[in-house]
């Protein structure tokens, strides 16, 4: 079928067109698409911690850093709008972690003689998440569906799934404005 028409007939169905686009995307793209993420907030973390404070402001800073970076993108297609919303989701993963991980109060811990080493695996987790981040963003065509028709039906959210996902999403966007 047509992206275009899918479009319209979910806008008359009362859903976003955004929606439409999202499912263009095979799981096995979200997974690359996040595990890309990952490596690069891995990276931010590490030159965070590296260059002083503690472990916690190395995670935040990154957090940031990483948002920054993923909503500077131009390019509009579906593997980015899955891309920010990773992001955000990225954001209340890690900040439950900075609540309830132990020593996220203590600075690194690294030889002398390594930091320069392990400022360059940092450079390269950065690098490497984003060449594969864009490789993915580059290679998705804004429009064109996704061949590979999933077979199996997929969970249907109660309301309560709903709810409880809405409500920590408005939870997180009022703490984005309080920060």
């Amino acid at each position: 079928m047509d992206i275009d028409f899918e479009k319209t007939i979910a806008m008359l169905s009362g859903e976003s067109s955004e929606n439409i686009e999202l499912m263009q995307l095979s799981e096995l793209d979200r997974i690359q698409i996040t595990n890309a993420l990952e490596l690069i907030f891995q990276g931010l973390s590490l030159r965070n911690w590296l260059a002083g404070g503690i472990l916690r402001d190395a995670w935040q800073n990154a957090l940031d850093q990483l948002r920054d970076y993923v909503f500077a993108i131009s390019i509009n297609n579906a593997a980015t709008m899955f891309a920010r919303q990773a992001t955000f989701d990225m954001r209340t993963t890690w900040a439950e972690k900075m609540r309830t991980a132990p020593r996220t109060n203590m600075p690194i811990h690294c030889p002398g003689d390594k930091k320069s080493d392990w400022e360059h695996n940092a450079e390269v987790k950065i690098q490497n998440g984003i060449d594969l981040l864009m490789h993915k963003i580059n290679g998705f065509v804004s429009g064109a569906p996704n061949t590979k028709k999933e077979t199996t039906i997929s969970h249907v959210p109660s309301f309560q799934e709903i709810f409880d996902s809405r409500t920590a999403q408005e939870r997180q966007k009022v703490r984005e404005r309080e920060l």
